[in-house]
């Protein structure tokens, strides 16, 4: 939650997140890795509603090479097959970050 309230307006607390499996349990597989707690994130309800089940060959390969038995993973997944996260308080972060970096190298506020 820490890496993702250091980047995104929407911020994540214990009170406002669900548990979300990353490979989707109706994805299929060996219900030990889909169990295993590598294979969970926290996620935005929205977010969650919006994920549902989609997973696609893209994600599995993503998954079994960096995220599954991963440890030091602490990156949000979010499914290939879905684009970007559609919300406007991510967008809104990214803006007034790059507003911030123009501030900082022009001196000024735009």
């Amino acid at each position: 939650m820490d890496k993702w309230n250091s980047v995104y307006a929407e911020e994540m607390c214990p009170d406002n997140v669900h548990i979300d499996h990353i490979k989707p349990l109706g994805a299929g597989g060996d219900v030990r890795e889909l169990c295993h707690y590598t294979n969970l994130q926290p996620l935005l309800p929205h977010h969650n509603s919006q994920k549902r089940a989609t997973w696609s060959e893209l994600d599995e390969q993503t998954w079994r090479s960096t995220i599954i038995h991963a440890c030091d993973n602490t990156d949000i997944y979010w499914p290939s097959s879905l684009g970007a996260m559609h919300n406007d308080s991510v967008i809104w972060k990214s803006l007034h970050m790059l507003s911030a970096v123009a501030v900082s190298l022009c001196g000024q506020t735009p």
